[in-house]
């Protein structure tokens, strides 16, 4: 049953897609609804609204936009971030956690459910499950859905006297990021932005991430190319815009070794940008969690200097441990092939990448140095304390 009530939001939220909206037009204003009371303690008051998305879906949940507001008690008024999550999130414990460090420096932050997302997501169907579409045209409107929405919430942040309209951000994580860029493109009232593990040239991306593989293989069967995908998402395109904002500052974190957005990728959105801020982790996109709180301070200081006027130092390195799953198999061993997690201690940065990686499988602790071939692949030796012997691994860094 539920399996079909999800097929059938679905199909309405396809059907219901108009031509995706001209990101450079703000949507028409309208009166917002009081904000609720909902906890405070002595250093934070938070509050919640919703109000109607500007872009009507068939989905009735996803037409209704939800906002959290976290204020610092203090001084009024205040600079404030609007905080975008990642793709399929669950739960906002990672937009909240930035909110937590931006309050402490004196700052409101908001955060905002993108379409398709938590509450807006369709009965019986799961969070960010239709927030892509395998239809060019319906996924250009969705992501002229998130920049419209994220815009209405820039207009209530600047209708409220405790925020200081002239000193607003954003920042995004991934799919957010990639949001972010699009809304400080045509958005005159951001003055900074922050994005993590984003990039542009969204045909590329969804032509190359290992997220959205089920997306690519039906637009293939489409007979969908990546061309074609580029010439269709062109009017949501970041790059188009992002060449015409001459002002604000600008912070990037990229991971070297990030499959789900390509590094060129975020290369693109770096060079897009005017004299950005930059930090490349050593880890895959999702190894950026273990140092959250040092990446979630380094955005917090971002925003603390453009907001106070003085010039951010983005560190040259933030020590992210890079953490590798993968197949090994060895001519030492009697296992064809054994599963394994390792911590690399080294590598090097050639074309033929060297690497050096202490791995624990089913067999007890072994250590592989390996020569990258193509596409995860690497030869090279692997051996624990008693026998060495030649190695084949395919591996992806988290």
């Amino acid at each position: 049953m539920l399996r079909c009530q999800a097929l059938f939001s679905f199909v309405l939220a396809l059907a219901a897609d108009a031509p995706a909206q001209q990101v450079n037009e703000p949507p028409p204003k309208i009166d917002f609804p009081a904000w609720k009371l909902e906890t405070e303690s002595e250093t934070t008051v938070e509050y919640s609204i919703s109000f109607q998305s500007a872009i009507v879906t068939a989905v009735p949940e996803n037409n209704v936009v939800p906002l959290r507001i976290f204020l610092p008690k203090g001084k009024r008024p205040t600079p404030a971030v609007l905080v975008l999550h990642y793709l399929g999130a669950r739960d906002l414990k990672v937009e909240r956690a930035l909110a937590s460090r931006l309050n402490a420096r004196g700052f409101a932050a908001a955060v905002m459910t993108l379409p398709y997302h938590l509450s807006r997501a369709a009965a019986g169907t799961s969070s960010g499950q239709f927030a892509l579409a395998d239809d060019p045209r319906a996924l250009a409107a969705r992501l002229a859905q998130s920049v419209s929405d994220a815009r209405r919430s820039i207009d209530f942040l600047i209708s409220r006297p405790e925020i200081d309209a002239s000193r607003i951000g954003i920042s995004g994580t991934s799919l957010g990021s990639i949001i972010s860029a699009l809304v400080f493109a045509v958005e005159p009232r951001l003055r900074s932005a922050s994005f993590l593990l984003g990039g542009v040239d969204l045909a590329h991306i969804i032509w190359n991430s290992s997220r959205v593989v089920a997306v690519r293989d039906s637009m293939r069967r489409k007979g969908i190319s990546e061309a074609s995908l580029r010439l269709a998402l062109q009017d949501v395109e970041p790059q188009n815009y992002l060449s015409k904002r001459t002002e604000g500052q600008t912070f990037v974190v990229g991971a070297r070794y990030d499959t789900v957005m390509p590094p060129t990728d975020t290369e693109k959105l770096i060079k897009a940008l005017k004299d950005p801020h930059v930090l490349w982790l050593e880890t895959g996109h999702y190894g950026g969690i273990l140092v959250q709180r040092k990446l979630l301070g380094e955005v917090s200081d971002f925003f603390q200097a453009d907001f106070e006027g003085r010039e951010f130092v983005a560190p040259k390195r933030v020590f992210a441990p890079t953490i590798r799953l993968g197949f090994v198999g060895s001519t030492g061993s009697s296992s064809a092939f054994d599963v394994g997690i390792g911590l690399d201690l080294f590598r090097s940065h050639s074309a033929h990448e060297v690497f050096g990686t202490a791995l624990i499988t089913p067999r007890g602790p072994q250590a592989y140095l390996g020569w990258h071939i193509d596409k995860g692949f690497s030869i090279g030796f692997i051996g624990g304390a008693r026998r060495v012997g030649a190695g084949l691994m395919w591996s992806t860094i988290l």
